[in-house]
C-alpha cells in the first residue's frame, strides 16, 4: 500500500485515530552526535500537556523528566496542534509523539517502543452543575440519555459492555456526526443527560460520572530512528520495573481532579436516610486488623469497619455492626436478609454473583501476599493451597488442590504444619497472624497482586441505598483512608498466650515457676519485651520487598544486583566472569495467542531450565517480563570457550515451536553477553550486555553475541 505524503492525505488517514486517542503528544529526539536535544511536539491537552505561567506541566512532561534520568536527554518543546504534530513526526521534524495507539496502520508509519506509557480511558461526563448524576452512581444512570459520535464504534461497544456488566437499564443512546465541540453543545442544550468521550477530551465545564475501557498508549518516533527507540525501550522498561505504580500515580495526580468528589444528596435521598432504620453491617469478628471484635471495648474495630463507620458519619446514617465468624456466615446472613451490607469483600463480580449480592465501588486496594511452607521450597510436590471459606481473594489454576478452612488463621496453621504448602492473605493481616501464631515453618513472598475491597450489599435493600452508599464511597479521600490504615496497623496489640509461651520456653518457664515472686516478675517483663521486639522486627522484615521472583522462584532483579555486586567486591582477578541478558523472542505472541497462563507456564519452565543448565554457583535471575540475567562466576582462562558452547546449546534448545489447541507459535532466544576479567560495576555490565543484546535483535534475533572486554 502506498502512502501519499501530503498533509491533507495524512489528516484523512489519521482522523479516526485522532478521534480515538484524542491526543497526540510529541516527545523529544536524541542526537548524541550533536547536542543531545530531543524535539517534543506539544499540543495543549488538559492534564496531559499543559503550560501555565510559562512553565510546562502535565502527565507527559512528568513522564519525560523520568525518562531523562535514564537517557540524559534534554528537551525542546515545539507547540503545535495535533494534526501538525502527526505530520511533523512523519517527516522527522519532531522526534517523539506520545499518546499513540500501536496497531497495524500506525506501525507502518511510525516506530514504537516495546512498552506502553500508560492508559487512556473512555468516560461518561455530564455538566458540573448537574446534581442528578454523580461519579460511580450506577443505579441512577438507569434511563439516562447519552450522546456519542456515530463514528466511534469501538468506544460505543465498550460502553455497551459496561452498562451490561453493571446491569444499567433503559439507556437511550443518541448518535451525532463528528464535529469538534458538538457533544458539549448538545449537553449544554440539555438534549442529552451525558456524553461519551475520552479523559483527555473533556472540558472544564464537565464532571466525570464513570470511567471504562482502558486502552494502552505509546510514545512514537519517526520511522527508522533507532537511537530514540533504543532510549525509550531502556528508560520505560526501567521505570516500570523499579516503580510499578509510577504511571498509575501520575495519572491520579493529573486527572483525578476531573472527578467530582463532593457529596451531593437529593432531597429524596436525604429523606430516605432520615426515615431509615439503622444500617446493619456484617463484619468478621477475628480478622485482625481488617475487621474484628475488640473484647476490651466491646466494639467492632478494624480498617474495613472504620471505613464503613466513616461513610455512615458522612451520610448522617445510623449504623449497627453485626459480628460473624466467617465469610460464609456473612454471605448467609446477607442472603437471609438479616443484614444490609458486609463491611469489606473482594471486589469480584464472580464472587458477588455466586453469593447473590451487589458490590459498591471499591474503597481500598491492599497487597496480596503468598505464604509457603519452607520445607516445600525446591521440592517437586503438588501444590496444595489452603484458603479460608468464601474469601474470593485469589484465582487459582485448574488442577490445583484446595483445602478450605473457617478462618485465615487455620489456613496459615495448615501451611505451617505441612498439610498444605501454600496460602494467600493480605499484607495487613499476615504480620498479625504470623506474630501471634509462633509459626516457624513459613516463608512470605510478594505476589505482585492487589486485592480490591468494596462493600457487599444485599439484593433485598432499596436501590436508592446502593446509590447513596456509592456516592459516599467516592467522597473518601486518600488521606482519610490512609489515616484509618495507620491507626489500625500501628496500634494493633498482639496477645501472647501463656500456653504458647511455656511450650516455646519450657526450661525457662520451669525456672520461673520455682523462683520467688520478684524474680518471676522481672523475667516475665524481659521475655515479653523481647517478644514484642521480635514482632516489630518481623513486621519490618515482612514489608521489605522480597528478593525472590514470585512467579518463577528464581532471583529477581534487586537480588541479582545485590549478589553480583557482593561477589565483585571479593572477586579473584585471575578469573573471568560473564554477564548475560536473555530475551525470549516472540513471547508477546504467546501471551496474545494462547493467553497469559500459557505465557506464565513458559516462563516457569524456562527458569527451571536455566537453573539446571548453569552451575550452582552462577546467579540466575528474572529481570522482568520475558528477560533474564545470568551471571557466570569464576571462569578459568582455559575454560572461556565453554561459555560460547553453553549459549549456543541453550539457543538450540529454545529454538522451537509452542503448540497449543491446534495452533503453534515459534519462539527462540536473543542473548547478549559480556565476558571480562576486570571488576566492572553492575550497571556498566548491564549496559554493555544490553547493547550487545540489541545487536542480536537487529540482526534477526535467534542467536547470541559475546563481547570480550579485556580492558576497561
Amino acid at each position: 500500500m502506498k502512502y501519499v505524503k501530503s498533509k491533507k492525505s495524512m489528516k484523512n488517514i489519521f482522523i479516526m485515530l485522532i478521534l480515538l486517542i484524542s491526543f497526540g503528544v510529541s516527545m523529544s529526539f536524541i542526537n548524541a552526535r550533536e547536542n543531545n536535544i530531543v524535539r517534543v511536539g506539544y499540543p495543549f491537552v488538559p492534564g496531559f500537556t499543559e503550560k501555565n505561567d510559562g512553565m510546562y506541566s502535565g502527565y507527559v512532561y512528568d513522564y519525560l523528566r523520568e525518562i531523562s534520568i535514564y537517557t540524559g536527554w534534554e528537551y525542546e518543546f515545539v507547540e503545535m496542534d495535533i494534526s501538525t504534530a502527526l505530520d511533523a513526526l512523519r517527516d522527522g521534524d519532531i522526534d517523539i509523539l506520545a499518546g499513540m495507539f500501536k496497531n497495524d496502520q500506525t506501525m507502518q508509519l511510525f516506530d514504537f517502543p516495546q512498552y506502553d506509557a500508560g492508559y487512556t480511558y473512555n468516560i461518561v461526563t455530564t455538566l458540573k452543575d448537574n446534581e442528578k448524576f454523580n461519579v460511580s452512581d450506577y443505579i441512577v444512570m438507569d434511563g439516562m440519555k447519552v450522546g456519542y459520535f456515530e463514528s466511534e464504534e469501538m468506544r460505543l461497544s465498550n460502553f455497551k459492555d459496561f452498562i451490561s456488566v453493571h446491569n444499567i437499564q433503559d439507556i437511550e443512546l443518541v448518535a451525532y456526526p463528528y464535529k469538534k465541540g458538538l457533544l458539549l453543545e448538545k449537553l449544554k442544550a440539555k438534549e442529552v443527560d451525558a456524553i461519551i468521550t475520552n479523559d483527555l477530551q473533556m472540558s472544564s465545564e464537565e464532571k466525570i460520572i464513570t470511567k471504562f475501557g482502558a486502552t494502552p498508549h505509546y510514545f512514537a518516533t519517526t520511522k527508522g530512528n533507532r537511537e530514540i527507540l533504543k532510549g525509550l525501550d531502556y528508560a520505560i522498561r526501567n521505570i516500570k520495573t523499579r516503580d510499578t505504580d509510577f504511571e498509575d500515580d501520575l495519572y491520579k495526580q493529573h486527572f483525578r481532579s476531573s472527578y467530582d468528589h463532593k457529596l451531593v444528596l437529593t432531597e429524596k435521598e436525604v429523606e430516605y436516610i432520615q426515615n431509615m432504620k439503622p444500617l446493619k453491617a456484617v463484619y468478621i469478628s477475628n480478622y485482625v486488623p481488617l475487621q474484628y471484635y475488640d473484647s476490651n471495648t466491646g466494639q467492632a474495630k478494624g480498617i474495613f469497619v472504620d471505613v464503613v463507620r466513616l461513610i455512615a458519619q458522612k451520610l448522617g446514617m445510623p449504623i449497627e455492626f453485626v459480628p460473624v465468624e466467617t465469610y460464609e456466615d456473612a454471605y448467609r446472613v446477607l442472603k437471609q436478609k438479616k443484614a444490609d451490607v458486609i463491611v469489606g469483600v473482594a471486589d469480584d463480580y464472580f464472587i458477588a454473583d455466586q453469593y447473590d449480592f451487589f458490590l459498591t465501588k471499591q474503597y481500598l486496594s491492599v497487597d496480596l501476599m503468598k505464604i509457603i511452607n519452607k520445607d516445600s521450597v525446591n521440592k517437586d510436590t503438588k501444590e496444595i493451597v489452603a484458603l479460608s471459606k468464601g474469601n474470593g481473594l485469589v484465582n487459582l489454576d485448574d488442577g490445583v488442590e484446595t483445602l478450605y478452612y473457617d478462618t485465615p488463621q487455620e489456613a496459615i496453621a495448615a501451611v505451617n504444619e505441612g498439610v498444605a504448602n501454600t496460602t494467600y492473605a493480605n499484607s495487613y493481616s499476615i504480620a498479625n497472624y504470623v506474630a501471634e501464631g509462633y509459626y516457624k515453618n513459613l516463608s512470605i513472598l510478594s505476589n505482585d497482586s492487589k486485592m480490591r475491597i468494596a462493600m457487599g450489599i444485599s439484593k433485598s435493600v432499596d436501590k436508592q441505598l446502593v446509590s447513596i452508599l456509592n456516592k459516599a464511597v467516592y467522597t473518601l479521600s486518600n488521606k482519610e483512608v490512609l489515616n484509618i490504615i495507620n491507626v489500625n496497623t500501628l496500634n494493633t496489640s498482639h496477645k501472647i498466650s501463656l500456653k504458647e509461651f511455656f511450650l516455646d520456653n519450657l526450661e525457662l518457664s520451669l525456672t520461673i515457676i520455682i523462683s520467688v515472686l520478684g524474680i518471676i516478675s522481672i523475667l516475665i517483663f524481659i521475655v515479653i519485651k523481647m517478644k514484642f521486639d521480635k514482632i516489630k522486627e518481623a513486621k519490618r522484615v515482612l514489608f521489605e520487598k522480597t528478593r525472590i521472583d514470585s512467579l518463577t522462584g528464581i532471583n529477581n532483579r534487586e537480588a541479582c544486583e545485590h549478589l553480583v555486586t557482593e561477589y565483585l567486591m571479593t572477586k579473584d582477578e585471575s578469573l573471568y566472569t560473564t554477564f548475560i541478558i536473555i530475551d525470549i523472542d516472540y513471547f508477546k505472541q504467546i501471551n496474545d495467542r494462547f493467553g497469559h497462563k500459557m505465557g506464565d507456564k513458559l516462563l516457569i519452565e524456562f527458569s527451571a531450565l536455566l537453573k539446571q543448565f548453569f552451575a550452582p554457583q552462577d546467579i540466575v535471575s528474572r529481570l522482568g517480563g520475558d528477560e533474564f540475567i545470568i551471571f557466570m562466576k569464576d571462569i578459568d582462562e582455559k575454560d572461556t570457550e565453554k561459555t560460547h558452547n553453553k549459549l549456543q546449546e541453550l539457543c538450540e534448545i529454545m529454538d522451537k515451536e509452542i503448540v497449543y489447541n491446534g495452533h503453534s507459535q515459534k519462539i527462540s532466544l536473543s542473548i547478549g553477553a559480556v565476558m571480562t576479567q576486570q571488576v566492572i560495576e553492575f550497571d556498566e555490565l548491564y549496559s554493555l550486555a544490553d547493547e550487545t543484546l540489541y545487536e542480536v535483535k537487529r540482526n534477526g534475533r535467534n542467536g547470541f553475541k559475546i563481547k570480550d572486554v579485556t580492558t576497561f
